[in-house]
């Protein structure tokens, strides 16, 4: 064999592997890169998801505290909102989301609540404050009424 055919083969195997190995970086990078960029989106997804299904059962389990009746419109949204998190969230979230839906329907089927009840579970740092204010003014503390 002669020897230039030998310097030839080992110059094209080098470009070669170079070639290679800066193609295959490349796509190791962008595959890193896109697999970031689902994963940041999704999580952006479930917390959009998580912040709207907190505001509607919030505002659900107030409307339960002081009223008898429900509207079904309303549960029909904050049960679409638990359908849409069976998709991107675990067992135990989902869970906690039908727990969540159960109260919201026991509370519209008890009695309503007074002002006295909404005290009791307040720990809040200023409730103190408010709690003296309203004593110090003359007025009865809505939070020592039970």
């Amino acid at each position: 064999m002669d020897l230039t055919y030998i310097h030839a083969v080992a110059a094209f195997s080098g470009s070669a592997s170079g070639t290679l190995a800066t193609v295959l970086t490349g796509l190791f990078t962008r595959r890193r890169k896109d697999r970031a960029l689902r994963r940041s989106w999704a999580t952006s997804q479930c917390q959009e998801l998580y912040r709207s299904f907190v505001e509607e059962a919030s505002r659900l389990y107030v409307d339960a505290l002081v009223k008898d009746t429900s509207e079904t419109s309303k549960l029909v949204d904050l049960y679409a909102l638990i359908g849409r998190m069976r998709t991107l969230s675990s067992d135990e979230v989902i869970e906690a989301a039908e727990k969540t839906g159960r109260l919201i329907i026991e509370t519209y089927l008890s009695p309503n609540k007074t002002t006295s009840v909404f005290c009791v579970g307040w720990e809040h740092p200023s409730r103190d404050a408010v709690c003296r204010g309203l004593v110090f003014s003359g007025s009865r503390c809505p939070c020592t009424t039970f």
